[in-house]
């Protein structure tokens, strides 16, 4: 059973690897380090795109409302925004939810 949370996951993965590495042959070895290597890369772009997201969300005013309710983030604020554009559609919450 693999740990929740990347960071942890991160770590169990370094101390599998160090642990079975006398086990693996020399091509595996080499695929897991680039596997490992791209495992990083994909982490720094998730890095990257989190941040642009957030400073998307923290934009606009419409966004900024939505992220005082508890429960909604800059991922769901924003997909909100494009999704629905103008909420003058609706004359009510009500109406907006059954949406």
């Amino acid at each position: 059973m693999l740990p929740p949370g990347i960071n942890a996951f991160r770590h169990a993965l370094a101390e599998k690897l160090e642990a079975e590495q006398a086990k693996l042959t020399p091509l595996s070895q080499e695929l897991f380090g680039k596997l490992c290597a791209e495992f990083k890369k994909v982490e720094t772009e998730v890095a990257y795109y989190d941040e642009k997201l957030q400073a998307m969300a923290t934009t606009p005013p419409e966004s900024q409302r939505l992220l005082t309710i508890p429960g909604i983030g800059p991922l769901t604020a924003t997909a909100l925004i494009a999704a629905v554009g103008d909420v003058g559609g609706f004359t009510n919450g009500r109406q907006f939810a059954a949406w």
